[in-house]
């Protein structure tokens, strides 16, 4: 029988609170949960045009074309909370929100390199959405294990 380490961090599926952007996010998700609904992950995720259009057009696609969202993955949905970018990381600023319902969501594509990891989201009805993810992100402590869900994607890890 294995001792138990009593130093080692406790085994739970509760987000650990941890950045101020965790904590930021969520305090603005928890207005919103459902009954049963609790939040699993914290991320950043940002809506880009293809990183081929990125590199041909630098500066002007930034500057018109990106929105920046930080994330509270929930067990029910996605709310995506829009924001703007500030010089290394994005505001705690809440410009509105959305949201994606898992119970919508048919299949996740994951595509791109590095950080610049494309999110393909194809819906029941048919219709699709692509979001972008950079994995590498540390403003957040959920970036990596829902990215890690996003690669393997299953409905049974959310309960």
């Amino acid at each position: 029988m294995a001792e138990q380490n009593p130093f080692a961090a406790p085994q739970t599926d509760v987000l650990p609170t941890g950045t101020d952007h965790d904590k930021y996010i969520e305090s603005e998700v928890a207005r919103m949960l459902e009954p049963g609904e609790h939040i699993k992950w914290t991320g950043y995720m940002l809506k880009a045009p293809p990183l081929w259009a990125q590199i041909l057009f630098a500066g002007l696609i930034i500057l018109f074309f990106f929105k920046y969202y930080l994330v509270g993955v929930t067990n029910k949905r996605i709310i995506l909370i829009r924001t703007k970018n500030a010089w290394v990381k994005p505001k705690m600023l809440n410009l509105g929100t959305e949201e994606i319902r898992w119970d919508n969501v048919k299949k996740v594509g994951v595509g791109g390199f590095a950080n610049n990891r494309s999110i393909d989201l194809s819906f029941e009805d048919g219709t699709s959405r692509t979001l972008r993810l950079p994995p590498w992100v540390k403003f957040v402590s959920g970036q990596a294990p829902f990215f890690k869900f996003l690669q393997n994607f299953d409905r049974a890890q959310l309960n």
